[in-house]
């Protein structure tokens, strides 16, 4: 039993070792996050400074294009809407035709079977080409 003790005791503090270990490697790594995210921010403040420089023109080509990009954006809203509504009136209008066959009787089998009966019949005129 006084066996069993010792050796959890041993794992426990190899286990504590472990984290210790982990725990400065943290502490490593925020003081590196540390400093990367100072140069970063130092970065940015130069990039921004050196684009407030150039901004004059470039602020304006931005905000065309974005206007651009708005009315774009709106025009495809618009198409997908035209569209939409066009396939709706298609399917109607397939509809109604598909009625008006059938009110005037051109949905008939008997039609489909006859339809080339005029390029048969025996009594047509035929060309002669001299």
């Amino acid at each position: 039993m006084f066996g069993q003790k010792s050796q959890r005791i041993t794992e426990l503090e190899a286990l504590a070792a472990k984290r210790a270990e982990r725990i400065t490697e943290l502490e490593d790594d925020a003081r590196g996050l540390r400093y990367s995210s100072r140069h970063h921010a130092e970065l940015a403040d130069r990039l921004g400074q050196r684009a407030l420089m150039t901004t004059g023109a470039h602020a304006h080509t931005v905000l065309a294009l974005g206007r651009v990009s708005v009315r774009l954006h709106r025009m495809i809203r618009a198409c997908a809407r035209e569209r939409a509504e066009n396939a709706g009136l298609r399917a109607q209008l397939a509809t109604l035709q598909a009625a008006y066959d059938n009110a005037v009787g051109l949905d008939v089998p008997a039609l489909d079977e006859g339809a080339n009966w005029q390029s048969r019949r025996a009594d047509t005129r035929k060309e002669y080409v001299a």
